[in-house]
């Protein structure tokens, strides 16, 4: 879908009259949301986010009109454009799945149960995948007890799920 809305928008992404910055914030206003939507309860495996930056180096060269002939590295293409290390699309995706798991814990209900593990079921033949729980734990370092407990305290919290703290 977010494909999609690109290509629907490509007469503003030949348009020469306007800026990249301005392209820029309507890739992150308007095609970035299509992406993530609901990605806060995404369990995101190295494949998972091998896809995320693909799809926003997509959509930066789509943007800039450079074709894939045309072999540039990413790092000069975000370089042109001035993005941050902590403004990627995968970053903002791992802060909405902190401030979300932050958001579930604190309430009481069955969405605090399916989280931490607490339902019975039985388990599929193979390697198990990659739980939310496990996810938390890499993205945090923090054990799961720790984590539930500082889940309490917003503003601590609120500091870990922060930009600067997310190292991709």
């Amino acid at each position: 879908m977010a494909k999609t809305a690109i290509a629907k928008l490509v007469k503003i992404w030949k348009d020469h009259d306007i800026r990249n910055g301005t392209k820029l914030y309507l890739m992150k206003t308007l095609i970035f949301p299509i992406m993530t939507y609901g990605s806060e309860s995404w369990t995101l495996n190295s494949s998972c986010q091998r896809r995320i930056e693909a799809f926003e180096m997509i959509a930066y060269r789509r943007m800039l009109r450079i074709p894939w002939t045309d072999h540039r590295k990413n790092v000069s293409i975000k370089q042109e454009l001035n993005i941050q290390t902590q403004d990627h699309l995968l970053i903002t995706i791992q802060i909405q799945i902190l401030k979300f798991f932050g958001h579930v814990i604190r309430r009481d209900g069955i969405e605090k149960d399916i989280i931490q593990g607490k339902v019975e079921r039985k388990r599929s033949r193979g390697r198990p995948p990659t739980r939310y729980i496990d996810q938390i734990k890499n993205l945090t370092r923090m054990s799961m007890s720790d984590n539930i407990r500082n889940t309490g305290n917003r503003e601590f919290w609120r500091n870990i799920s922060n930009r600067n703290n997310i190292i991709a």
